[in-house]
């Protein structure tokens, strides 16, 4: 029996504060990345290719347990690696893939019209004939309205001070007229 009891005295226990957070005895647990390497790079760029890739799949590729994998892409440096690259990479591909759809709809567009337009002119109905003008037109930047250029008086602030002043109020009940002299202030004298 005694020598499964234990003498307390010869243990040497830290004496713990019961009201510390449990974080602040056991340290807190790894952010994940801080830097990022080359692996962490090629991993980006695996996730963009293949996104229903798991952590298991990435994991067996680089030769990391899922567990590191996981803890790794939840990290902000790794977060923010994989948005720029997706920012670079796929967006210009969306971008250049829906600017070129749409180019080849205006292109078959316009080949369409051309052939109706190309027939004998009493076969193009009137509609179809001006609709086209106007488009093309547009398309040119024909037949817009020009834009005038407005002419703003150098002396604008000098006539509102003029419209003020003969707005005010005057009190003539006892005679008197209130004048006051404008002045400059902080040498921002606005001419």
């Amino acid at each position: 029996m005694e020598d499964t009891q234990v003498n307390q005295s010869s243990l040497n226990l830290p004496d713990l504060d019961l009201e510390l957070p449990l974080k602040q005895v056991a340290g807190s647990p790894p952010k994940g990345v801080k830097v990022l390497t080359n692996v962490h790079r090629a991993m980006v760029d695996t996730i963009l290719a293949n996104p229903t890739a798991s952590c298991a799949d990435l994991g067996d590729i680089y030769g990391y347990s899922a567990h590191w994998v996981n803890l790794t892409i939840q990290s902000p440096v790794f977060k923010r690696e994989l948005e720029r690259r997706r920012a670079e990479v796929i967006n210009p591909i969306i971008i250049a893939s829906t600017e070129e759809r749409l180019q080849a709809v205006i292109n078959r567009s316009l080949d369409v019209i051309n052939e109706k337009l190309s027939k004998n002119p009493d076969q193009i109905s009137d509609t179809l004939a001006l609709r086209a003008l106007e488009v093309s037109a547009k398309a040119l930047g024909l037949g817009q309205a020009t834009t005038t250029a407005v002419v703003v008086e150098s002396n604008h602030l000098d006539n509102l001070a003029k419209r003020l002043v003969a707005l005010r109020p005057r009190d003539t009940s006892n005679g008197v007229i209130y004048e006051a002299d404008s002045k400059e202030i902080n040498g921002s004298g606005g001419h």
